[in-house]
């Protein structure tokens, strides 16, 4: 896809939605990845319309996922999946869940 534009390409890694919505308004950047869902709630939440953005490409999904560096305590790393499991279980993450992905199934939780 990139070798078919004809012209020469500025490409910086920005983790941060709001600079690169702030840049793409500026005219700094044209394109940026993020995750469509969660794009389109933050936009919102930075002032912007979602509606004035588009997605032009859709990149294979991606399982996310926490990690913890191999140096992290093994007790402290239980300790947040066992609190995460827990949050998993209540109705306000159900409630969550049907807000953000509405008509997506739920996984049962262990």
């Amino acid at each position: 896809m990139l070798e078919k534009l004809d012209r020469q390409m500025n490409i910086s890694s920005n983790v941060s939605l709001s600079a690169n919505l702030e840049m793409m308004e500026k005219g700094r950047i044209e394109l940026f990845v993020y995750d469509q869902r969660s794009a389109g709630i933050m936009i919102n939440e930075q002032g912007y319309r979602a509606e004035g953005f588009h997605a032009v490409y859709h990149i294979q999904d991606a399982v996310t996922c926490f990690a913890f560096s191999c140096t992290m305590d093994r007790a402290l790393v239980e300790q947040f999946q066992s609190a995460l499991d827990n949050v998993v279980k209540t109705d306000f993450y159900r409630q969550l869940f049907d807000k953000y992905l509405p008509g997506r199934f739920l996984p049962e939780s262990d």
